[in-house]
């Protein structure tokens, strides 16, 4: 049976901090493949000079790749998520019991990535809500291969934000060039910038008012993230003409989107 406190911070928050998910064993293999799929690429460079023994830290070949080979780098950005480890992290017991409990249905997980942020802010996203997925509700997992403080920084939220219901989002230009909520919408004494130790886990609804917080540390901040999509909620089950993926900003003539009447949508 899942934790009737975490469904009930779910419920009242829109969040809850779940602990040691995984273990330092676990942390340790994930990285070791991390290692090996940067590896593979870095020999693909032909350096001569250069002693792969002397990059073996998933930070340090990272960092190479970036500044020589960006190409690469997003390559294996794009393969990092596909490892079947961080699949294992995110349906672990703990978790398949909360989002089975929350989402009241089968458990359709997507989006399973691996996000490395450096202090470069090149991905720092504003205030917004999870949106643009297979459902309109989902439970987004958030599980640091690192320590998350004030320095390596990581995600803010605004709790029991998710009760407001469905915004309108809008273009920020000149945040990110990503879609952000209205101003309107953030009460700044209510923002709380989490803080999580190596291999806990934040669950949180889809609604819930979330920004990335800039990492300023030297330390690279890699994180697993994993979404799981609402039966319920999920317009491309509910008509033969939706799209499988739903508008940032949902509208209720769309072809399966008639559940929208049920939810307070403002903007």
């Amino acid at each position: 049976m899942p934790n009737n406190k975490f469904i009930k911070s779910l419920q009242n928050n829109g969040y809850v901090v779940v602990p040691n998910v995984i273990n330092v064993k676990e942390i340790k293999y994930i990285k070791e493949e991390i290692k090996i799929v940067l590896k593979e690429a870095f020999k693909s460079l032909n350096f001569k000079n250069i002693d792969i023994n002397e990059y073996n830290d998933i930070d340090k070949l990272y960092t190479f790749l970036k500044y020589n080979s960006p190409a690469l780098k997003r390559h294996c950005y794009d393969i990092l998520g596909k490892l079947a480890l961080l699949y294992d992290a995110v349906t672990k017991p703990i978790i398949k019991n909360v989002a089975k409990k929350y989402l009241n249905g089968s458990l359709i997980i997507n989006s399973t990535q691996l996000r490395i942020d450096d202090d470069s802010d090149d991905r720092v996203l504003p205030w917004h809500q999870e949106l643009e997925q297979m459902s309109l509700i989902t439970l987004n997992v958030w599980m640091p291969l690192i320590n998350i403080n004030n320095k390596t920084g990581g995600m803010a939220i605004i709790p029991e934000s998710h009760k407001k219901g469905v915004q309108r989002h809008y273009l920020n230009k000149k945040y990110s060039n990503y879609y952000s909520l209205p101003k309107r919408c953030i009460d700044k004494d209510k923002i709380i910038a989490l803080n999580l130790n190596v291999g806990d886990a934040i669950i949180f609804d889809s609604l819930l008012y979330h920004k990335s917080v800039k990492n300023s540390g030297k330390k690279i901040r890699w994180t697993i993230i994993s979404r799981y999509n609402q039966l319920s909620t999920m317009p491309y089950i509910r008509s033969s003409k939706a799209n499988i993926f739903m508008d940032r900003n949902p509208n209720v003539k769309n072809p399966g989107h008639d559940f929208l009447t049920s939810f307070k949508k403002i903007g």
